[in-house]
């Protein structure tokens, strides 16, 4: 699947993401990131590609200032609810998310959603998901940075890998979602596209 990180800061969130796309008995290196923009918010989504292709491509409200989990709530969801809903692989019965999750970033604050589409914000600002995103909140309890944190999940699990990203909301939506990668040597490069 993946490891997704984000840590909340004081009115900024440093993300971090890995690369690598597991199908069946087969791994690639994804180049369009895992994080993404629309309409001025990060998302970040682990599990099926076709969900992030969704929440990617459907046309969201703007956000234009307020409670964030209040617009959410009310303005967001529904709004998700409904693009996800004509996939029906990704819901279950339920109308549950079917094996995959997502966050999301709205003005500065950190949001991860549970399986029914509720926003969530952890006391501890510690927000990880995808199948390293347990180990990376063991390696971020325990000290690490995002970036040791993703240098650990990719040791660990055998789902995370390739090129690691790690980068604040701001900047990202400040370079309209240019980012810089952190190979697990620690240089910084620029993705290739």
């Amino acid at each position: 699947m993946t490891t997704l990180i984000m840590v909340q800061q004081d009115g900024d969130v440093e993300m971090g993401w890995d690369s690598m796309l597991t199908r069946s008995n087969e791994k690639h290196m994804l180049v369009s990131p895992k994080i993404f923009l629309n309409n001025g918010l990060i998302f970040g989504v682990s599990g099926t590609l076709r969900a992030a292709d969704i929440l990617e491509t459907t046309d969201i409200p703007t956000y234009a200032g307020g409670n964030q989990r209040h617009w959410l709530i009310r303005e967001l969801t529904p709004v998700l609810r409904e693009a996800l809903s004509k996939e029906p692989s990704l819901l279950d019965e339920d109308g549950t998310a079917a094996g995959w999750g997502f966050m999301a970033i709205v003005d500065g604050q950190a949001f991860q959603f549970d399986s029914m589409f509720n926003p969530v914000q952890h006391v501890s600002g510690l927000y990880t998901m995808g199948s390293g995103g347990d180990y990376a909140r063991g390696a971020l309890m325990a000290g690490a940075s995002v970036l040791g944190a993703l240098e650990v999940s990719s040791i660990v699990d055998p789902y995370t890998g390739g090129a690691l990203s790690v980068c604040l909301a701001s900047e990202y939506l400040a370079s309209n979602g240019e980012h810089a990668s952190a190979g697990v040597d620690g240089r910084l490069e620029r993705p290739t596209t």
